[in-house]
């Protein structure tokens, strides 16, 4: 392992060239440690990588190029995943940890995890009824209120279900009209017979005047 010490009291560059990547190795050991500086400071500040990595005079203008050089970048992409990989390994070592502790408020969320994932999935079901407690005579008259609302026709639409619609206001309406059609025939009926009644009486009555 290597370190480099900058100008200005930087913090000193570590590299280990035995653990870098194709990309790594694809560039100089200036862009290397460039790649390394910009990934110890966060990412945050080119100008001050480049200069962390020896570049002096013009080392602003050198950090715009370094940052958008292809190697460099691939390289910035490999170091970046190989350091993600292994925070995933002391997070993993971190929950086995955990999961151990018998004491800790977490135990429990820590050996689901790992559960999880070591690919024992555990799975929560919840199962949901909806009941509904309409009748068909409900459901029908709801879907042609609906229906109406929107310009559609009921018949129509509930046709495409199988169900016969049959308008119950028109329906009701008519028996109506009906109904009082026939207390009106009914009411002529009884005058015509209250009449036919009236003249029978009448003709007995003039017979009896001729007996006398």
């Amino acid at each position: 392992m290597t370190a480099t010490v900058n100008p200005g009291n930087l913090p000193a560059i570590l590299m280990d060239p035995a653990t870098f990547g194709p990309a790594m190795l694809d560039l100089t050991e200036k862009q290397q440690r460039y790649v390394i500086a910009l990934l110890e400071t966060g990412g945050t500040n080119e100008t001050q990588a480049a200069l962390m990595a020896g570049y002096g005079t013009g080392y602003e203008t050198r950090a715009y190029e370094l940052s958008r050089n292809p190697k460099v970048l691939a390289a910035l992409r490999e170091e970046a995943d190989k350091r993600l990989r292994s925070g995933a390994l002391l997070a993993a070592s971190k929950l086995i940890e955990i999961a151990m502790d018998k004491q800790h408020k977490d135990q429990f969320k820590a050996c689901t995890e790992l559960l999880n994932r070591g690919g024992l999935i555990v799975q929560t079901q919840h199962k949901l009824i909806i009941e509904d407690t309409r009748s068909d005579d409900e459901v029908i008259k709801r879907v042609a209120s609906m229906a109406k609302s929107m310009g559609m026709d009921p018949k129509a639409v509930l046709a495409n279900v199988g169900v016969e619609y049959v308008d119950a206001e028109f329906t009701e309406a008519t028996k109506q009209i009906t109904d009082q059609s026939q207390k009106v025939s009914e009411s002529d009926t009884l005058s015509e017979t209250d009449q036919l009644i009236a003249t029978v009486e009448e003709l007995f009555s003039l017979e009896d005047d001729d007996d006398e």
